[in-house]
């Protein structure tokens, strides 16, 4: 949330996906982003096909978690972040595309 506060008017804007089981919605997933991101906005996975959502985005995913994707203001992933990663790293791969159209 901190980037996206910093660079949101560059153009950044984060979307989060949330691949929790849809059962898990009410018992973790909403009491999770309530507590820590209660100004984000998230996607859930609604149906039991993880791997039918992030084809989608990325075929060759391995199911690590969390996975984060950098994408282009043209909608083309740019680069793929596993692991829990320092906001500098995430720095590093946008700001190269936030000064380009």
């Amino acid at each position: 949330l901190a980037l996206e506060n910093r660079y949101r008017d560059r153009g950044l804007r984060l979307v989060p996906v949330s691949l929790d089981e849809p059962a898990d919605l009410d018992r973790s997933v909403l009491p999770f982003l309530r507590k820590w991101f209660p100004e984000f906005r998230s996607y859930l996975r609604l149906t039991p096909d993880m791997d039918g959502m992030v084809s989608v985005v990325d075929p060759a995913w391995n199911e690590l978690l969390p996975t984060s994707y950098v994408i282009d203001r043209g909608g083309t992933v740019r680069v793929r972040l596993q692991g829990g990663k320092p906001r500098a790293a995430f720095e590093v791969e946008i700001l190269p595309l936030l000064d380009s159209p």
